[in-house]
Order: C-alpha cells, then structure tokens, then sequence
C-alpha cells in the first residue's frame, strides 16, 4: 500500500513538473517569437504592393457593332447546329470526321452545301418512311409554292 502511495505522489509530481515545463517553453517561445523566426528563417516582414493604374481603353461604336455580330454568329452557329437533322449530321460527321467536328466547322460544311445535305435529309426521311411502313406521298415542288 505504501508503494502505491509512493506511486502516486511520483505520477503527481511528474505531471506538475510537465505542465510547469510547457507553460515556461511557451513563455520562453512567446517573448522570443522574432529571434525563433530568424532561427528558422521564417520571413515575417510585411510586404505592401502598389495597385498598378489601370488603363481604360475608350469602347468605340464600332467594337459595340462589332461584338453583336459575333453574338450574332454565334447564335445562328448554335441554332443552325442544334436544329440539324440526324441524317444530315451524321453525313456532314462522315465527311469531315468526328475527331474534326465542332458545332462551327459542322455548321460551315452545311452552309457550304445546303442542297446536297438537304437532298440526303429528304433520302433520310423516304428510308424512314420505307423501314417504317409509312404512305409516301410526294413532295410539294417549290415552284408550286412559290405560285401561292
């Protein structure tokens, strides 16, 4: 029992002493904080940047004119390309290839050869016709709508 007791008072000393220990490192680190940066050659000086001018450039009504034709093309770029048929798309790809293929050179391939995709999208639409079993009925001529 009296080792015990011994024990005890040894764990309870040890363990003040610990904290008496860490509260003097801490102090000692505390009051010496520039002289332990420099040790270890942490750089603590405070570094103030200037904001460089800004220049300003004049927007003309021309950059306005010409910023809307873009927005323009870009619309009817991504309307054109959004509202192509899957036969035609899928020419257009055969021949410009995949790897190639953005909505604008999808779009410059058709606009280049309007009548020659548009005549496979009609293709496209007898086979469906065909495949499905579906009545084919001729197309209007253009000239017959034009005379309405």
């Amino acid at each position: 029992m009296l080792i015990y007791q011994k024990m005890t008072k040894k764990a309870v000393f040890s363990t003040i002493l610990a904290i008496v220990i860490a509260l003097a490192i801490g102090t000692l680190v505390y009051l010496n904080k520039g002289k332990l940066d420099h040790f270890f050659g942490v750089n603590t000086e405070v570094v103030t940047m200037k904001p460089d001018t800004i220049k300003i450039q004049a927007v003309t009504i021309n950059d306005v004119l010409h910023q809307r034709d873009s927005i323009k093309e870009l619309r009817r770029v991504d309307s054109v390309f959004i509202h192509l048929h899957d036969v035609t798309l899928t020419a257009i790809l055969m021949k410009i290839g995949p790897d190639k293929a953005n909505s604008y050179s999808i779009v410059r391939e058709y606009d280049s050869n309007r009548l020659y995709y548009d005549a496979i999208n009609i293709g496209g639409n007898i086979q469906r016709n065909l495949d499905g079993g579906g009545d084919l009925v001729p197309l209007p001529q253009r000239d017959s709508l034009l005379k309405k």
